[in-house]
C-alpha cells in the first residue's frame, strides 16, 4: 500500500494578515505618559485561586488513596 501525498499546509490566518507592512514600526506610547514604570498592585493569590486550591487538595487526597490501595493490593495479590 502506498503512502499518501503530502498536502500543502495552509495557516488559519485571515486574508487582511497578508497584507500587513513588511517593515512595520512598534507601536508608541502616548506622549503624555509617564515615564515612571507603574507598579502591579499586590493581590491576595490565596483569594483569587481558593477554587483551584480546593480542587488540588481533592486531587492529592484522591492520588494518596489510590497509592495506598495500589501498596495494599501489591501484599495482597503476591
Amino acid at each position: 500500500m502506498s503512502r499518501k501525498p503530502r498536502r500543502l499546509r495552509t495557516p488559519n490566518l485571515p486574508p487582511e494578515a497578508f497584507n500587513a507592512p513588511v517593515g512595520a514600526a512598534p507601536a508608541q506610547r502616548p506622549s503624555n505618559a509617564s515615564s515612571e514604570a507603574v507598579a502591579p498592585v499586590p493581590t491576595d493569590l490565596g483569594h483569587e485561586y481558593k477554587d483551584v486550591l480546593g480542587d488540588l487538595r481533592k486531587t492529592f487526597a484522591i492520588f494518596l488513596g489510590m497509592v495506598v490501595v495500589m501498596l495494599a493490593l501489591s501484599f495482597v495479590i503476591r
